[in-house]
């Protein structure tokens, strides 16, 4: 992750790709125990961003980046 920031919208999320050709999935969670496919995508390599509307219904939510 490259930056992240929260608005009204929800939260703004910055990431590098990992490399080209690999598949990866975004995942969001509130608690690190259950987690919730947000996008699954081919890297083309580069620096990509995703906003989460979902964001702003929650005090806390946590993301990671799986290559699967």
């Amino acid at each position: 992750f490259t930056g992240a920031t929260k608005d009204a919208s929800g939260a703004q999320l910055s990431f590098t790709e990992p490399a080209a050709g690999a598949r990866y999935i975004l995942e969001a969670s509130t608690n690190l125990v259950s987690w919730t496919k947000l996008m699954a995508k081919t890297s083309v390599g580069v620096t990509t961003n995703y906003t989460d509307p979902r964001a702003t219904n929650y005090p806390s939510r946590y993301y990671r980046l799986q290559v699967p």
